[in-house]
């Protein structure tokens, strides 16, 4: 029997090794000796020099904390606490421990930090990649997997960044260039001590409105973070080079904006007193800046920058495959075209037959969705948006790889009729998880299948068994369709709280997962 014998054990085993995973990060600069190792065995957060010595405490007490990541710039640890389903911080030294979002999460895992604009990423097990500001507040989800998923525990960031620096001794001056951002810095007066100048690359900054006036959109193909060390006082000449920024049509009316921190509103450069702005296209040089700070390449209703797509996911579904984006900011857009191709490399022809109407000019977040229907089984297709502004100008999105399913063909009084049906088997995360007392346990067959879903405790004790009898290929996950679980035990009695095992027995496929029951 499983709640005997060596399965369970294995299924033991195979959790004791998730959960003696280290996650290690770092921060400092190690050439100066102040590096550091942070890490989490679950209910600690540790840190050591990064020789291994002096090994501390940060944070105790907690439940079982996966996903980390820092925000050196700010002070802040991050972590993802799946037992207790919350995102929490910490100073860190481990103090002022606070919790950042606590309401909508499942078993948050993953976790990762963009500091360039203030946002906080994470996973969760059942069904969302989101998102929020550092403090938690505006929560978005990203990417949703209602039916093809599989269980997500990490995350990372490619937030295109490159990085230069330049040490000035005590009083220098001069004209330093840092290729790698494509930026210049003239430094004029320098009445402090030595120090170093740094500069990073990044993209998509954010629209945080209100922009400044006549600003309509701000570009998300480059922004730049100026910071220092050492440094108090300077006085610079800054020049930006905004080789391949997309969609401007006039050069010489753009403006460079700046803000002191992500999350800020962005600040017309022109503005402020003392400061002239010259245009030589590809450069941009934005002359007497005192303060290192963002900035960024803002648009007037001359030049529509491009929208800034903030997501783009397609999934398999019955009908076909569901493209679904989100915009964070629009600029004069008319709409939407679909491309797809089977090679990505190959030719990509247009399935829209009409355009799917855009948002115009608009700085806050639209979603879209499209579901193509003309697709094959066991096929992988190649998608991108292509968004078209009023002038007819267009630019277009990233690719997007989705692998469709199988095809069942049934034939009936009411004609022929063609579904997608899974490309394997496949057990799904609970929902909702937590929960009390009822959840619903969605799972995917290839083929028929007698389906029986069997409930363990964390002793391996049997609770409940759940027979399905025969079904046939398909998708079982809404809440008319998946297994049900009303919390109580064969015998009738309430379930008490704590984790539980499920594990799904269809022909010749097995699968477990976990599950948490709060009361």
């Amino acid at each position: 029997m499983f709640e005997n014998g060596n399965r369970w054990n294995r299924l033991i085993s195979a959790y004791s090794i998730v959960i003696i995973a280290l996650l290690l990060l770092l921060h400092g600069n190690p050439a100066a000796g102040n590096g550091k190792i942070y890490w989490t065995n679950l209910d600690t957060i540790k840190r050591a020099n990064l020789d291994g010595s002096d090994v501390e405490d940060v944070v105790t007490g907690l439940s079982n904390a996966r996903g980390m990541d820092l925000d050196v710039g700010r002070g802040k640890i991050y972590w993802a606490d799946e037992s207790t389903s919350k995102i929490q911080r910490a100073n860190l030294d481990g103090s002022n421990v606070e919790d950042v979002v606590v309401t909508g999460l499942s078993i948050p895992q993953g976790l990762a930090i963009d500091v360039y604009n203030g946002k906080v990423y994470w996973t969760d097990t059942f069904d969302n990649i989101s998102r929020a500001n550092l403090d938690g507040s505006d929560v978005e989800d990203l990417a949703t997997f209602p039916q093809t998923w599989t269980d997500t525990s990490d995350i990372d960031l490619d937030l295109s960044i490159s990085t230069d620096s330049v040490t000035l001794s005590a009083g220098q001056t001069g004209i330093f260039n840092l290729d790698t951002v494509g930026v210049t810095i003239n430094i004029t007066s320098n009445p402090g001590g030595a120090g170093a100048l740094h500069a990073v690359l990044g993209r998509t900054p954010g629209s945080k409105p209100p922009l400044p006036d006549g600003i309509v959109n701000v570009s998300p193909d480059k922004f730049w973070t100026l910071t220092s060390s050492g440094l108090t006082g300077i006085t610079y000449n800054l020049s930006l080079d905004l080789s391949g920024v997309s969609g401007i049509s006039n050069f010489n009316t753009l403006k460079i904006l700046k803000r002191p921190a992500p999350g800020s509103p962005w600040i017309d450069v022109s503005t402020l007193p003392g400061v002239i702005v010259t245009y030589a296209e590809p450069i941009i040089t934005v002359n007497g800046l005192t303060e290192l700070s963002d900035f960024g390449i803002g648009s007037d209703s001359d030049n529509p920058l491009p929208v800034e797509l903030s997501s783009f996911t397609g999934v398999t579904t019955t009908d076909g495959v569901s493209l679904q984006w989100q915009t964070q900011t629009e600029t004069n857009n008319l709409g939407f075209h679909i491309y797809r191709s089977e090679t990505p490399d190959g030719k990509f022809e247009r399935i829209t037959q009409k355009l799917i109407p855009g948002a115009g000019t608009d700085a806050t977040p639209h979603k879209y969705s499209f579901t193509d229907e003309e697709v094959v089984k066991d096929l992988t297709y190649y998608y991108y948006i292509e968004d078209v502004d009023f002038s007819g100008k267009t630019n277009k999105s990233h690719l997007l790889e989705v692998t469709v399913g199988k095809q069942k063909v049934t034939v009936s009084k009411q004609g022929i009729k063609t579904l997608l049906i899974p490309l394997q088997f496949a057990l799904l995360q609970n929902y909702p998880n937590p929960f009390n007392p009822e959840t619903w346990i969605p799972f995917e067959l290839s083929q028929d299948a007698i389906v029986t879903i069997h409930i363990y405790d964390i002793a391996g004790r049997l609770v409940r068994r759940l027979e399905l009898g025969n079904k046939p290929d398909g998708f079982y996950i809404s809440k008319e369709q998946s297994a049900y679980w009303n919390g109580q035990d064969e015998a009738g009695e309430q379930a008490s709280s704590g984790l539980y095992f499920y594990t799904i027995q269809a022909d010749n496929f097995n699968a477990t997962k976990r599950m948490i029951l709060v009361k």
